[in-house]
């Protein structure tokens, strides 16, 4: 009976609402906030440095549009591969 109730207890347990709603908020929210910070990779960066001999080299450190498009959609896919998997554990003995 013991081993019943530990069963039991695993499968009634969730996982808090206030955590639930959070993670539903980051899921939604985070990709429209974070999207000026990925938009920044779209433009071309110029650095100005000299190197030891004291010649000026300019150096571009942009990643182009591309960059910005794959860290959305890989953040996103991310979050939302680990909010599945939260929901999964809820209940180990679904299907």
């Amino acid at each position: 009976m013991q081993n019943f109730e530990a069963v039991r207890s695993i499968r009634d347990s969730e996982t808090p609402v206030g955590l639930r709603l959070f993670c539903f908020a980051l899921i939604h929210a985070a990709p429209i906030l974070l999207a000026p910070y990925w938009n920044h990779f779209c433009q071309g960066k110029k650095d100005v440095s000299e190197d030891i001999m004291g010649a000026t080299i300019e150096l571009t450190g942009s990643y182009g549009c591309q960059a910005g498009y794959f860290m959305a959609v890989a953040f996103t896919l991310i979050v939302l591969a680990l909010y599945r998997v939260q929901v999964e554990l809820e209940d180990p003995f679904d299907g």
